[in-house]
């Protein structure tokens, strides 16, 4: 039995509170927590991107003709475009390591693409054969 926490009882002993019925116990393993930091990861450096995306639109907008500012601008709006690129191709490496490695646990589950577990297992019902079709036989 998982116990949420214990608490001191009468005369030190422990009572320990069990989480009620229903209610998922956290699965908490190595490769959920690395799952949830390279979830974080790819967010924040997304996010970040795409701000000094917007950042290098304004600094462009308000640059005024003035050849500094506005090379400044371009330079932030390309490196801002290159950071993005790298975030992507970082998911896509990220993802090939840990399927070379057959660890699919640390790849987050929004990322999961391709041999879908569910679909492998053999309770699945299997599709039924079109009736009298002789282009698809059973």
């Amino acid at each position: 039995m998982t116990y949420a926490f214990s608490i001191p009882g009468q005369q030190g002993t422990p009572v320990e509170i069990s989480v009620p019925p229903g209610v998922p116990s956290p699965d908490i393993s190595l490769g959920s927590i690395l799952s949830f930091g390279i979830s974080m990861m790819f967010f924040i450096a997304i996010i970040l991107a795409l701000i000094f995306l917007m950042w290098g639109g304004i600094s462009w907008t308000m640059s005024g003709g003035d050849k500094e500012k506005l090379d400044k601008a371009r330079r932030t709006l390309v490196f801002s475009i290159i950071g993005l690129v790298i975030v992507v191709l970082s998911f896509f490496i990220v993802t090939f390591i840990a399927t070379i490695l057959n660890a699919p646990e640390i790849v987050p589950e929004w990322a999961r693409f391709g041999n879908n577990p569910s679909s492998l297992s053999p309770t699945s019902t299997p599709i039924p054969c079109p009736p009298s079709d002789p282009e698809y036989p059973c």
